[in-house]
C-alpha cells in the first residue's frame, strides 16, 4: 500500500522532456541521509532527517522555517531544485500531516523527497522545469500526541473552550468555512473548522507560502496528501 501511494503520487507529477541532467552535488563530509520506511518516523527523527539532507545535498536543498505550531514545533519545508541557474521557476508545492493521524502521509513526502534526490538519474524531469517545496509535517503537534497519547487523534492541540483541543487544519481555510454540518461549529468535534477562518498557525503558515507564490507567479500544483480512502481530492478553485 505505501509504495502504491509513492507511485501515485509521482506518476500524477510527470512531466515528458528530454535533458542533459547533472546528479546533485553532495556533501561527503556529511553521512548520507538514510530514511527509513520499517517505522513511522517521530517529530523529531523526521527534523533530523531533513537537516541531514539540507548538508548533504547543499545547495540544490534549502531548507525554511514557515511558521510554528501552537506548541512551538518548526512548520519546516525542504526547498529543492536542480540548481540550474534559472530564476522564478514553477513550483509544485506538497504538504502532509494535515490530519495528525494520517501517518503515512508525512511518509509519503519524505519518499518523495528521497525519490527526487537520492534517485536523481531518473527523476531528473521532475526538477527540469519545476522547484518542490514540501512541508512534510503540517501538524506536528497532532502527529505526536497521535503518536504518544490518542492513536486515532486528528486536529491540532490548540486549546478551545470547553476543556476541548484542536482544530481540523483541513477546515480551517477561509472557502466555504464552517458550511455544510453542525459539528464543523462544534469545539469538542474532530470537524472542528476552528474560531474562525485561519485560527491556527499551521494553516496561516500555508496560507502564507501558497499566497506568496501566487503573487511571484510560480505556484503551479498543490498537493495536500491524506490517506482516509485513497482518493485523490483537487482544490476547490478546480471548479471554478
Amino acid at each position: 500500500m505505501f509504495l502504491k501511494i509513492c507511485n501515485t503520487i509521482l506518476a500524477l507529477i510527470i512531466v515528458i522532456v528530454h535533458i542533459d541532467a547533472f546528479p546533485p552535488i553532495r556533501n561527503d563530509n556529511v553521512p548520507k541521509p538514510r530514511l527509513l520506511l520499517d517505522k513511522y518516523q517521530s517529530y523529531d527523527d523526521v527534523m533530523e532527517f531533513l537537516d541531514v539532507v539540507g548538508e548533504y545535498y547543499h545547495p540544490w536543498v534549502s531548507l525554511v522555517d514557515v511558521g510554528r505550531s501552537y506548541e512551538n514545533r518548526h512548520l519546516k519545508t525542504i526547498v529543492i531544485s536542480n540548481s540550474d541557474g534559472r530564476r522564478g521557476k514553477n513550483v509544485i508545492f506538497m504538504d502532509a500531516g494535515l490530519h495528525a493521524r494520517e501517518w503515512i502521509t508525512p511518509a509519503v513526502a519524505l519518499y518523495v523527497v528521497d525519490q527526487l534526490l537520492g534517485e536523481f538519474e531518473e527523476n531528473a524531469h521532475l526538477l527540469k522545469d519545476y522547484d518542490w517545496i514540501i512541508l512534510p509535517l503540517a501538524n506536528p503537534d497532532g502527529y505526536e500526541y497521535s503518536r504518544n497519547a490518542d492513536k486515532m487523534w486528528r486536529n491540532t492541540r490548540s486549546p478551545n473552550v470547553k476543556d476541548c483541543f484542536g482544530t481540523n487544519l483541513n477546515r480551517n481555510f477561509d472557502v466555504h468555512w464552517s458550511e455544510g454540518y453542525s459539528e464543523l461549529l462544534d469545539p469538542c468535534s474532530e470537524h472542528y473548522a476552528g474560531s474562525k477562518p485561519f485560527s491556527e498557525s499551521e494553516s496561516v503558515a500555508i496560507r502564507d507560502l501558497m499566497l506568496d507564490l501566487v503573487r511571484t507567479g510560480q505556484g503551479k500544483m498543490y498537493l495536500s496528501l491524506h490517506s482516509h480512502n485513497e482518493s485523490i481530492y483537487y482544490p476547490w478553485v478546480y471548479e471554478r
